[in-house]
C-alpha cells in the first residue's frame, strides 16, 4: 500500500538551505507493483502534448503486479493526471504488459520515445513512441546480446540489460546501454 512515486516541492531549497521541502502528493502503484530506477520527469513538446510528463516503470512484487510503463502529465504536480498506463510489450495472447526494470525517455522535438528493459525477453529493448503520451506504440524490439555482452566464458547465454540513458550529440541521439558485467553498448537511435 506504500508503493508509488511520493511528489515533493523543493522549490526554494537551491536558494535556501533552511527551507524544507514539503511532500505535495502521493501517486500509488498498481498492487504488488514497485517503481525504479526508471522513474524521471521529461518535458514534452510535440504537436500532441506539451507539458510535463512523469515516466513511471513497474516491477513486479507479486502475483497481482502490472508491467511497463506508466505516464503522467505533472505539468501541475501538484495535480497528476494519468496519460496512460501499464503499457508495454506483451507475451502473446496475455492481456498484461511484460514486466520491466527500468526505462527512460527523451524528446527530439517533433517526437518523443521511451525505451525500456523487457524482462521477460531476450529482446529486452524495447522502444515505444510516446509522441502522443496517451496512445504509446511499439517501434523496434531488440536483442542486443549479438554485441558479445553475453559473456559464454562465464556461462552466460545471455546478458541481462540494466539501465539505459539518451542524449543528443549534435544531430544523433545516441543511447548508451548498460549490460552489467557484459559491458556497455552504444546505439544511434536518431531514427529509433
Amino acid at each position: 500500500p506504500d508503493a508509488g512515486v511520493y511528489v515533493v516541492d523543493i522549490s526554494g531549497v537551491d536558494r535556501d538551505p533552511m527551507v524544507e521541502p514539503e511532500l505535495i502528493g502521493f501517486i500509488p502503484s498498481h498492487q504488488d507493483t514497485r517503481p525504479g530506477e526508471g522513474t524521471q520527469v521529461i518535458e514534452l513538446t510535440t504537436k500532441f502534448f506539451s507539458g510535463d510528463v512523469l515516466v513511471i516503470n513497474n516491477e513486479a512484487c507479486g502475483k497481482n503486479a502490472k508491467g511497463g510503463v506508466t505516464l503522467y502529465d505533472v505539468t501541475d504536480p501538484s495535480n497528476p493526471k494519468k496519460l496512460s498506463s501499464n503499457f508495454g510489450d506483451k507475451e502473446p495472447g496475455s492481456m498484461d504488459a511484460n514486466e520491466i526494470h527500468s526505462a527512460f525517455a527523451w524528446d527530439t522535438g517533433d517526437n518523443a520515445y521511451v525505451v525500456l528493459t523487457d524482462n521477460e525477453e531476450a529482446t529486452d529493448v524495447d522502444i515505444f513512441d510516446i509522441t502522443k503520451p496517451n496512445r504509446p506504440r511499439l517501434i523496434a524490439e531488440l536483442d542486443l546480446n549479438e554485441f558479445a555482452v553475453d559473456q559464454p566464458d562465464l556461462g552466460l547465454t545471455d546478458s541481462f540489460l540494466h539501465d539505459m540513458v539518451v542524449k543528443q550529440f549534435g544531430d544523433q541521439w545516441i543511447m548508451l546501454l548498460s549490460y552489467w558485467d557484459g559491458g556497455f553498448v552504444l546505439l544511434d537511435v536518431t531514427d529509433p
